[in-house]
């Protein structure tokens, strides 16, 4: 139960931060002249733009959390080993790997909000590698 608790709560954290940063990026978008955000703008109001991602985005990382956070008790009886400041080189391996590839799909696709996407693997990275594991043991 206490693995389920801390990927929920860790996947709520995740949530807020990448908001406010995804936030940010369509600030950027917005201003840069991206045709796609500024007709979404035209159609809609902000407000309402944003508060629906929310709705969509906080459940969607609660459960990407709790996910996480069962991958990582799985590993941990699997494989025990510590390294890394984590208490499973593997699993923070497997994090890494995947905030790596990440950061080269920002690179590659979204340059224009390239600081922003940064700015949410790097969280992604550290809640979801980091914080997940000395939450659930």
């Amino acid at each position: 139960m206490d693995t389920i608790i801390a990927g929920a709560a860790s996947g709520l954290l995740f949530a807020s931060v990448s908001i406010a940063f995804g936030c940010f990026a369509i600030f950027v978008m917005y201003r840069n002249g991206v045709r796609a955000i500024q007709d979404m703008f035209k159609t809609s109001a902000p407000s309402k733009i944003i508060l629906s991602s929310i709705m969509v985005w906080n459940p969607t990382c609660v459960v990407l959390g709790v996910m996480f956070a069962i991958l990582f008790q799985y590993l941990s009886d699997v494989r025990p080993e510590p390294g890394i400041l984590s208490p499973n080189m593997f699993y923070t391996f497997f994090v890494i790997s995947i905030s790596v590839l990440l950061i080269l799909i920002c690179h590659r696709f979204l340059t224009i909000v390239f600081r922003p996407m940064l700015g949410i693997v790097v969280v992604f990275l550290l809640i979801f590698g980091w914080l997940i594991p000395y939450l659930a043991l």
